[in-house]
Formats: structure tokens, sequence, C-alpha cells
């Protein structure tokens, strides 16, 4: 691998840590906030929406090097994030169904699990099949 590819993978990832662990510190301090302190008021609603600015953040990364990437790369992340939005669509269609019948609600949780999972499968599986 060049030096400069290299560069520019470890640029990438420290920029992708530095977001998430901004959003991880945010996301657990208004946690933290809102819950220990709830004479706040109106105030919980805009601290608990706090972590939403580094979330943004770590978006607008994602487009930028996404935009930055070369044809096969942009073919490959398409794939990956079809894979993910068919895998959640069928998980949300297939639990509301259920819920008809009386299975208790999903927490909203599970379906990002679900499609951050399908997505990061569909890239390795990607990375593995252009080796």
């Amino acid at each position: 691998m060049h030096a400069e590819l290299r560069r520019e993978i470890v640029r990438a990832l420290l920029i992708q840590l530095g977001w998430t662990t901004a959003f991880v510190i945010t996301l657990s301090l208004s946690i933290g906030i809102v819950f220990n302190m709830p004479r706040l008021g109106g105030w919980r609603t805009a601290i608990i929406l706090l972590p939403l600015f580094p979330a943004l953040g770590i978006l607008r990364f994602a487009l930028r090097q996404f935009r930055k990437s070369d044809e096969m790369q942009r073919r490959s992340q398409m794939e990956a994030v079809v894979w993910a939005f068919g895998a959640s669509l069928v998980l949300m269609i297939g639990y509301t169904l259920l819920e008809v019948i009386g299975w208790p609600r999903l927490p909203m949780w599970v379906p990002l699990v679900v499609t951050q999972s399908a997505w990061i499968a569909a890239i390795w599986v990607q990375l593995l099949r252009f080796r």
C-alpha cells in the first residue's frame, strides 16, 4: 500500500474516531444530565437532542468521503446501503405485522443495529469479493 494512501486512511479513521468519540461523550453526558436532573423542565428536550450535532458531523464526513471515492468504491457502498435498507425494511414490516397480533413493541435501537450490521456485513462481503 502506498504511503499516501496509508496516510489518507489513517486521516479518515482519525476523523471518524473523533466524531464517534464526540457522539458517545455527548450522548453519555446528555443522558446523565436528563435522568439525574429532572427539574430542568423544557431544557431536557434540548439537552437530550445535543448528540445530534456530532451525529450530523459523522453524516457530513461520510458524505464527503463518499464523494471523494472512485466509481468502484461508490458502487460497493451503494450495494451495501441497499442491503442495509432492505434488511431494516424487512425487519420493520415483518415486526409491524407481528405487533398486530399482539407481539410487544420493538425498541427503536433494534432496527438501527440491524441496519448498521447489514451495512457493515455487506461492505465486508464486497471487500472479500473484489480482493
